[in-house]
């Protein structure tokens, strides 16, 4: 324990001092720890982050990406095998419901995310079979990856 006398010659030696408890960091100094903690800077980062289930891809040169430069990979794999960009109103849809598996033949596009809502509320009701690989062409909706 220590005496006052003690306590107070310790926190003489620590004004002044930048490491001593209860520092602040001015505007500056947060924004500089702030840039170097984010993005590409991170110590954890590896190009891709999860968000709902959904693996995100930093793409800022992307048309479509979000406002933090983000772009969900399963669009870009459906785009890459088409050619071409989607469209904002393009949905794709995951065969296995596994937000995170997004290899080419576990992806079935729709033309617009009303026709992708139809398809599972006629799934839910068992009007319709799930889709897969077979009975992918069958469906009424337009598949993408013609």
């Amino acid at each position: 324990m220590l005496t006052k006398k003690q306590r107070q010659k310790i926190s003489e030696r620590m004004r002044g001092n930048q490491y001593a408890k209860g520092h602040k960091h001015t505007d500056e100094q947060r924004k500089k720890i702030t840039l170097g903690q984010t993005g590409k800077k991170h110590w954890r980062y590896k190009g891709k982050y999860i968000k709902d289930g959904y693996v995100l891809i930093y793409m800022p040169s992307h048309p479509y990406c979000c406002q933090k430069r983000y772009v969900r990979e399963h669009r870009l794999v459906v785009e890459k095998s088409l050619g071409r960009y989607l469209k904002t109103e393009e949905s794709i849809h995951h065969i296995n419901c596994v937000r995170d598996d997004n290899r080419l033949e576990n992806l079935y596009g729709f033309e617009n995310e009303s026709e992708h809502q139809k398809y599972h509320m006629l799934y839910r009701k068992g009007k319709i079979k799930e889709i897969t690989k077979s009975n992918l062409i069958k469906l009424p909706t337009a598949n993408l990856r013609k």
